[in-house]
């Protein structure tokens, strides 16, 4: 003992319970001579110098606003872990919101089920849905979450890191150590629990997370169910140690029990030590000096280290620590209320194709998506976001319909499903779905052809793009002109507009003549081309070829980045022999190759059309990714009789019969898109 006396140490009392055995008989035997404990007692930083105090309460009962009020009044800190619903009665929103201008909220479940009795997809749902519903209703970032029942398997863990949590409280007692780093997580143990427990307990919860220490020298094991008592014996000895005090339970069982006065008492004398304490929540114990990734065991983590060494980050035995990245902000908005910057953000987003952006979602498709989902960085950028509209499918199924092709295997989907938590989820216009790999987060996933896109890749130069095209038509190109020309007596004039140069009367001059040539088959109703409307004004591009002021043949493509996508071409059937649609089609091509557009899409052409211009044909695919066994078995039954075939029948013959009759008469409602 004199030999280890001339050395300074370096460590607290609450370090030396991680030593090895026999520097921890060592331990005890200084303990016999407090005075020489002292002696050797290590000087700590100045941040160290204060006991850390936090509180935490679960549950969400009515009962925890008047908890609240009595933090409060002692100036306590705390976090309320809320879920979303539990067997007893929750708070609502507006108390939730109050309680978060004062108090941190964690995340505790959406349905305050156990972890450990659900499958790992419930799981995942839970802990992520849980976090995105605090955070829509008290509009901060929530980065705390807590086990119901403090019960949870090892490897969903890695669930509420995934989730974008920082920490999880646990259920475990008797600690006064700062949290330890697992999984990429800061599990945050408790001291004592404003319960009055039987030792059994507390014997059971510690050979239950192996910490057997604790039990014997807390004197736990012998004090019946005096609380308090034991509450007051680790709140001195952690303000001796410098360490951390945590006091949680449940509001609801305080006033089953009758503790309030005991609480009240415990609370005050907590607050008579104010000027060596520092109150936080529960997160901000993540920051204790000291709170180190447990990457080697505890027996072995100061083992070969000198006497004088200083236990820190730097220690070659601890490996640095490398917390999770920076949480990514989602959000769910309607489409009707976005703020100006959000919409502006959307629409400078960068998506793979014009099918993902907020102007196809909005005003091309019909219906329209209603609200949309994204994810954004610290500055607001756009990460991935997806838009969609929440229907009935089958008159009974939730369902999520996408006007967005979003990869099903994206983050953003999985935030999706946890947040509205779906029946059905429809995902259209997918290049490829992957059927190889397995789908843990679904019941189901089916896929099926919805439409084609024709692609043209356009050249520098419309020469070029002539010999692509071959001799035959290269030599029938000028054929048709000249036939038009004669026909007409140079009577002919190729007109282009665009954007807001595009008139109402020749748009609306356009759909005449592709209603005319398709009959019923055509989608384009009076209310699409109202919805539309505002489209063709923002990014329309029109071409057409008139005789005698009216149009004979004309384009309507929409224009987004280096990209056309045409939607309609149409000619008066009585000029068939002229070959108008080959020279429209023609003259929207060269007008675009001098824009130095890369490429046009035919969403509308027919296969003589791609054929002729070389288009490559690419499938675009309709995925379904189906939750629960109740809506995979009636998807299937669905699929087996074919009613989604039978319905497309009946709105075909719908229109067949609206063809039929006046004007006013034919109001049946259609929906679609080109």
């Amino acid at each position: 003992m004199g030999q280890a006396a001339e050395h300074t140490l370096t460590y607290t009392r609450r370090q030396l319970r991680g030593w090895p055995e026999w520097l921890r008989e060592c331990r005890l035997a200084m303990r016999k001579n407090r005075d020489l404990f002292r002696k050797l007692r290590v000087t700590m930083s100045q941040t160290e110098q204060k006991l850390w105090i936090t509180t935490s309460w679960d549950d969400g009962h009515p009962l925890d606003m008047r908890l609240a009020e009595l933090l409060d009044k002692y100036g306590i800190a705390a976090t309320f872990y809320i879920p979303r619903k539990s067997s007893h009665s929750g708070i609502n929103a507006k108390q939730i919101r109050e309680l978060s201008q004062k108090f941190e909220i964690g995340a505790h479940t959406l349905d305050h089920i156990y972890l450990d009795r659900v499958s790992d997809h419930q799981a995942k749902e839970q802990i992520l849905g849980s976090r995105l519903w605090i955070e829509d209703v008290t509009g901060k970032e929530c980065r705390i979450f807590c086990f119901p029942g403090g019960k949870f398997k090892n490897h969903q863990l890695s669930f509420v890191s995934d989730a974008g949590f920082r920490a999880a409280r646990t259920a475990e007692l008797l600690s006064i150590q700062p949290p330890r780093l697992e999984a990429g997580l800061f599990l945050l143990p408790t001291t004592v629990q404003a319960f009055p427990h039987r030792p059994y307990a507390y014997a059971k919860n510690a050979l239950k997370r192996r910490h057997i220490l604790p039990l014997f020298s807390s004197g736990a094991l012998f004090r019946s169910t005096d609380w308090i008592a034991l509450a007051k014996n680790l709140f001195f000895r952690a303000l001796e140690e410098r360490s951390v005090f945590h006091l949680w339970g449940h509001s609801w069982e305080i006033d089953d029990q009758n503790q309030w006065r005991k609480l009240r008492e415990l609370l005050a004398i907590v607050a008579e030590h104010r000027k060596n304490l520092i109150f936080v929540p529960n997160t901000e114990l993540c920051e204790y000096p000291g709170s180190a990734p447990e990457t080697i065991p505890l027996a072995s983590r100061f083992h070969g280290v000198p006497i004088g060494a200083k236990i820190g980050t730097s220690s070659p035995l601890v490996k640095p620590v490398h917390l999770p990245a920076r949480l990514k902000i989602f959000a769910d908005l309607s489409l009707s209320e976005l703020p100006e910057g959000i919409r502006l953000s959307l629409a400078q987003w960068n998506p793979t194709n014009w099918f993902g952006s907020l102007a196809f979602a909005s005003h091309y498709c019909y219906p329209p998506a209603t609200r949309v989902s994204y994810l954004a960085n610290e500055e607001g950028q756009i990460l991935q976001a997806c838009f969609y509209r929440q229907e009935k499918w089958g008159g009974v199924f939730h369902c999520l319909y996408l006007t967005s092709p979003t990869d099903p295997r994206s983050e953003i989907i999985s935030r999706l499903a946890c947040h509205h938590r779906p029946q059905v989820i429809r995902i259209p216009l997918l290049e490829t779905v992957d059927m190889s790999r397995q789908w843990e987060d679904f019941t189901q996933v089916t896929t099926r052809y919805a439409a084609n896109d024709c692609i043209i890749k356009l050249p520098n130069t419309p020469e070029e793009c002539l010999r692509r095209l071959g001799n035959k038509f290269r030599r029938q190109l000028p054929y048709f002109t000249k036939q038009i020309d004669n026909a007409w007596n140079t009577g002919g004039r190729l007109e282009h507009a665009a954007q807001t140069g595009i008139t109402r009367a020749s748009f609306d001059e356009l759909l005449a003549l592709h209603r005319l040539r398709m009959g019923h088959r055509s989608l384009w109703t009076e209310a699409l081309a109202n919805h539309r409307w505002k489209l063709v004004q923002e990014c329309g591009f029109l071409t057409c070829l008139r005789r005698d002021g009216l149009i004979a043949a004309g384009t309507l493509s929409f224009l987004h980045r280096d990209h056309a996508y045409l939607v309609i071409i149409a000619h008066d059937p009585a000029h068939d022999s002229l070959n108008l649609g080959s020279v429209i089609l023609w003259r929207t091509m060269e007008s675009f190759i001098s824009s130095q557009l890369r490429s046009l899409h035919l969403l509308c052409a027919d296969s003589s059309y791609e054929a002729q211009f070389g288009g490559l044909e690419r499938p675009f695919y309709e995925a379904a990714l189906i939750s629960g066994v109740l809506a995979a078995k009636t998807w299937n039954v669905a699929e087996i009789f074919g009613l989604p075939r039978a319905w497309s029948l009946t709105r075909s013959l719908a229109g067949k019969v609206r063809s039929f009759l006046p004007p006013d008469r034919g109001k049946f409602a259609e929906s679609g898109g080109s």
